[in-house]
């Protein structure tokens, strides 16, 4: 990940990481990144098979923030030009 993401900034590429710590996500901002999601602030947010109604609801509502995230990271509302997990 840490090659891509140097390769994407020196090519003028937003590139956005999605990690599993803040350290780690720093270190990828270091690295390059425009910024990062920490996927642990976004709990519920992986599919599982035979969700509830609840469990759809809350991953819906996890991917609306991770939306919410991706555009306050970029300042606009837009789509990014690559995510990197």
């Amino acid at each position: 990940g840490s090659f891509a993401i140097q390769i994407c900034h020196e090519m003028g590429v937003k590139a956005i990481a999605v990690v599993s710590s803040n350290a780690k996500g720093e270190k990828c901002k270091e690295l390059g990144a425009v910024g990062y999601i920490n996927r642990t602030e976004f709990p519920g947010l992986a599919y599982q098979a035979n969700e509830t109604p609840e469990q759809e609801a809350a991953r819906m509502n996890a991917m609306k923030g991770v939306g919410k995230k991706i555009w306050d990271i970029l300042g606009e509302r837009r789509s990014p030009d690559i995510v990197f997990e």
